[in-house]
């Protein structure tokens, strides 16, 4: 459309431009970072607490990214230094705090008492004192102790005495028990205490029984005759376990008492139960028992066992057959007289005796019960021959 009024202005800038400017203050970041506990001890926790403002991103390091503000339980292994950054238009704020972990173990480990008495003999304990192993170890999160195995952190166990030494002869010997603790933290910590152990291992009893010889033997103190292979087997089985004694006890002594039964002459059954005696004595020294540990004795027929001691005998006799049993009740005569035809053992240092059971299950046993002996004796001879009817 004609603008009549445009016509009569001059000529103008269509337009005209300018700039304006203005200034926006923006404020920098803060951050703080504390924790509860600065001192701690492994396997312990602490609470870090943070706040931070006009920081969109905030991290604590080793933690990681977090909120503006708030609080975490670490349970840090070592010492650890937290550091807080909040960062913002405005900036970068920080703040740290270090954490500082004890590894360190403070363990002990005791006894009471420290030396104990131990005596056994044979299969039996007669003295053996007791004594407790006492410990603690703080800052330590796994214990154990050598021969018992993981425990608490604090105890006391009685220990059981019992010495590596089996044979006889004097104990001396020291156990030690050792403590072992270590942490989470890396912390180690070993305690070691010894235990001395002293005292004696003897010998139990010996076992011995009787030695019993056919009728009349043996005849002459030269003559091995009369010994059976029965009470040879029996000899050796003694003599090992004596030298065993002897050992332990070099001084004890073995008594031999020679017995004869009732028939003939006093004097005759006197030195035939010595030649027994001897017979036995060197028998156990061809096994290796020193002469100087026996003595013998000659008791003839004196001491004798009567009938009522044999039943006794044979009542407490378990190994004895029911069919053998009759039979020797039937001939209970001469088994007295073979349980008299004998020598008995005794130990000097415990005044142990052989026992009196009589061998009726060995293969020798007819002749030894035989009251006529292995060959018929001659007659009996008036006046100087007389005492050779002995048995």
């Amino acid at each position: 459309m004609p603008w009549h009024r445009g016509e009569k202005l001059p000529s103008i800038p269509r337009f005209t431009a300018g700039v304006a400017s203005a200034t926006v203050a923006v404020a920098k970041p803060s951050a703080e970072l504390a924790a509860s506990n600065a001192q701690l001890n492994c396997g312990d926790t602490t609470q870090l607490r943070w706040s931070s403002s006009d920081a969109p991103q905030v991290e604590i390091s080793p933690v990681g990214t977090v909120a503006r503000s708030g609080e975490q339980t670490v349970q840090p292994k070592q010492a650890t230094t937290y550091n807080l950054t909040a960062t913002g238009p405005g900036g970068t704020a920080t703040s740290n705090v270090t954490v500082n972990v004890n590894r360190a173990i403070d363990a002990d480990v005791s006894l009471s008492p420290g030396e104990v008495l131990y005596k056994r003999v044979g299969d039996k304990v007669l003295e053996d004192d007791t004594a407790a192993l006492n410990w603690t170890a703080k800052n330590a999160s796994n214990i154990s102790i050598d021969g018992l195995g993981n425990v608490d952190p604090s105890g006391s166990r009685a220990l059981t005495i019992a010495p590596k030494k089996n044979d006889p002869g004097a104990v001396d010997e020291t156990v030690t028990y050792t403590l072992n603790a270590t942490n989470d933290c890396g912390g180690v910590q070993t305690r070691t205490v010894a235990l001395h152990i002293v005292g004696t291992i003897e010998p139990g009893a010996l076992i011995m029984r009787s030695v019993y010889f056919p009728t009349d033997r043996p005849r002459t103190l030269k003559s091995e005759a009369g010994l059976l292979p029965s009470e040879q087997h029996e000899l050796m089985t003694i003599a090992e376990e004596l030298k065993k004694y002897l050992g332990f006890k070099s001084d004890a002594r073995l008594i031999l008492a020679g017995h004869a039964d009732r028939r003939g002459p006093e004097s005759y059954n006197m030195r035939l139960s010595e030649r027994r005696a001897e017979l036995v004595k060197r028998f156990l020294v061809d096994q290796g028992i020193p002469e100087s540990n026996i003595n013998i004795q000659a008791l003839g027929k004196t001491n004798n066992l009567t009938t009522e001691q044999v039943k006794q005998l044979l009542d407490q006799s378990s190994d004895l057959a029911t069919d053998i049993r009759d039979k020797v009740v039937k001939r209970l005569g001469n088994i007295v007289l073979a349980h008299n035809r004998r020598v008995d053992l005794t130990l000097s240092s415990t005044g142990q005796e052989s026992a009196r059971a009589y061998p009726f299950n060995a293969d020798d046993f007819a002749q030894l019960v035989d009251r006529n002996g292995p060959t018929k004796a001659p007659p009996i001879q008036p006046a100087a021959d007389k005492e050779r009817s002995g048995n």
